[in-house]
């Protein structure tokens, strides 16, 4: 019998195949490619209004724009989580801390209100902390009221008291996550206490600051609570040291 086509003809017709398959590959990782390098520009830009690292002049008067809403978004997050340390500072400070704390703790989270834990431990890095010795132990007890109060709360389980009639090695006692502890040489009670809202924001109440400072001892131990009504009281050493190795 005759064949088809020849050995000739059918050697062309697989190398015209194996054409056709590498530029559909080629295509393939050229789309690749370009889907890449897309993905590092955008992370490049990303970078560049998180940190504010130095960009193309072409690119910089869009960067600065993004930044700059950064650092406004920024700012109106510090102020929301610390309210008190915010009324003692003036918003352009507060512009200026979330600027630079932008750069050395960006923001990764998606959520603004997660954002700004480490401003205590910033402040007390910089001269404010010369004028304002108090403000970094301010900021860590307004991190401890905003960050506890986001947590689901836990209420008291009375029926959980039928456990003291059984063996009391096997019963352990769990504190409501909107208890936090901190210890300052300062008085925070009063001074967080003393700033109160008024018309919509946060004025500094002299008088109670006062009855607060000369009525409440401090003992350097402080006990914060979070949930419902929060307070900020000063508890004995002893008794800081029994909660604390409840938590």
């Amino acid at each position: 019998s005759t064949p088809l086509y020849s050995s000739a003809a059918s050697d062309v017709y697989k190398r015209q195949m194996a054409s056709t398959v590498n530029t559909e590959e080629l295509i393939t990782v050229k789309e690749r490619d370009a889907v890449q390098q897309l993905a590092l520009r955008q992370n490049a830009l990303i970078h560049q209004i998180l940190t504010g690292a130095p960009s193309h002049n072409s690119e910089q008067s869009g960067v600065a724009v993004y930044r700059a809403n950064l650092i406004a978004s920024a700012g109106r997050a510090l102020s929301q989580s610390y309210p008190v340390a915010s009324a003692m500072l003036s918003e352009k400070t507060m512009h200026k801390l979330a600027a630079r704390l932008l750069q050395f703790y960006p923001m990764t989270a998606g959520d603004w209100a997660t954002w700004g834990a480490e401003l205590a431990r910033y402040l007390s890095e910089t001269s404010l902390i010369e004028a304002h010795p108090y403000l970094s132990d301010i900021a860590r007890v307004e991190w401890e009221i905003h960050s506890r109060s986001r947590l689901r709360a836990q209420s008291f389980d009375a029926l959980s008291l039928k456990c003291l009639n059984e063996d009391l090695t096997k019963v352990h006692l769990s504190l409501s996550p909107s208890v936090a502890l901190i210890k300052s040489e300062f008085h925070c009670g009063a001074i967080w206490h003393s700033h109160r809202w008024r018309d919509g924001a946060i004025h500094f109440d002299k008088a109670l600051f006062e009855e607060l400072l000369n009525n409440t001892p401090s003992t350097g131990h402080w006990l914060i609570q979070s949930q419902a009504e929060p307070f900020v009281q000063s508890i004995g050493r002893h008794e800081f040291n029994w909660i604390k190795a409840i938590k």
